[in-house]
């Protein structure tokens, strides 16, 4: 996550939800791709890697339809750490 995205107009689903600016990563962390908009449900913050749930799944978090904000892109957890064995 490499930062947060205003928006005073909005679609009403989503008035209560954060807006992050994602960086999309490789298994060494480093940039893969462009940077991208999704919504927030985990409170994470700048520089944290978060995971993502893509399409109806990124609703989820929010409850079902009708309430639920339209995104297709949502942040549903902070990762800790990550270990990557090339030889698996």
């Amino acid at each position: 996550m490499i930062g947060r995205v205003w928006s005073t107009s909005k679609d009403e689903k989503l008035r209560q939800t954060k807006l992050l600016l994602v960086q999309p990563l490789d298994f060494y962390l480093k940039d893969r791709g462009q940077p991208f908009i999704a919504a927030e449900s985990v409170d994470a913050g700048a520089g944290e890697v978060v995971i993502l749930a893509r399409g109806r799944e990124a609703t989820f978090p929010f409850g079902l339809e009708p309430a639920a904000p339209p995104v297709d892109k949502c942040c549903v957890a902070v990762v800790d750490d990550v270990y990557y064995d090339e030889s698996a």
